[in-house]
């Protein structure tokens, strides 16, 4: 299945990516796998709907991040990665949709918390 094999690449790349420390390489990454996740759907409305999103994250989320924090921030997010990839491998949506709340109010905290738009004290 072409969408499979997309999906793991794209988690592939974005696990190099955090492995290299190149925070502008794992924001990317994090968009690449987000956006094929969301054209893995079918939909044509969902990849359009999260551009600006992944847009915006991409001008500030490498800023964000600080030597300090973006290895365990990697950590995390990578642990949101896996699971919804595997809830769509086991072409569960129930799971999957639970996966993303779980990744989406993780992320929110994150950045809420740690990355405070250079707010680290």
């Amino acid at each position: 299945m072409r969408a499979e094999r997309t999906l793991s690449r794209a988690l592939g790349l974005l696990e190099e990516a955090y492995a290299s420390g190149d925070r502008g390489r794992a924001v990317r990454g994090n968009s690449f796998f987000h956006l094929a996740l969301a054209e893995a759907s079918g939909s044509r409305w969902i990849p359009r709907l999260l551009q600006p999103t992944l847009q915006t994250f991409e001008r500030y989320g490498a800023a964000a991040l600080t030597d300090e924090t973006a290895a365990g921030v990697y950590a995390i997010e990578s642990v949101g990665h896996v699971e919804i990839l595997e809830a769509c491998r086991a072409g569960d949506p129930e799971a999957a949709v639970a996966a993303l709340a779980r990744h989406r109010d993780t992320f929110v905290q994150i950045f809420e918390t740690e990355l405070a738009f250079g707010d680290h004290d």
